[in-house]
């Protein structure tokens, strides 16, 4: 049975976009978000997806592993940042395999994206949730 702790009321509701190559870890995250009273998770199968669902609608955060079988997960941040899909901010999570070859890839990538290694799923919806003090906070 999974609990799910409510959003509290007059909190803003944020939209997450979701994409992990493995399904059962891609289960497993919206489960994490959903548990933790983040129910907004729209689940995708490749970066041509993410590119395709930013271009129609608006999100708060993109969380991806750091494996897409058509672009790199740097690459995609870096344009994500561009300013592209307009100009609200979106958080970048990257769920990483492989966390040495991830900090040497996010250091090239400008720090464009958090990086969260896939056994430390658990601290996932606190950085969710801190994409809110990003993308509403003042001047935004």
């Amino acid at each position: 049975m999974t609990v799910t702790t409510p959003q509290p009321q007059g909190s803003p509701i944020l939209r997450i976009l979701l994409y992990h190559a493995d399904a059962p870890t891609q289960r497993h995250v919206k489960a994490v978000l959903k548990s933790a009273g983040l129910p907004h998770v729209v689940a995708v199968q490749s970066a041509r997806a993410i590119i395709d669902k930013l271009c129609l609608g608006r999100f708060d955060v993109l969380i991806t592993s750091d494996q897409l079988p058509d672009l790199d997960a740097w690459r995609l941040a870096r344009i994500v940042q561009s300013g592209r899909f307009g100009e609200h901010l979106l958080r970048i999570i990257v769920v990483c395999e492989d966390h040495e070859v991830s900090l040497l890839c996010a250091s090239a990538a400008n720090h464009h994206a958090r990086l969260l290694p896939v056994g430390q799923l658990e601290y996932l919806p606190e950085l969710v949730k801190g994409a809110h003090r990003v993308t509403h906070g003042p001047g935004y």
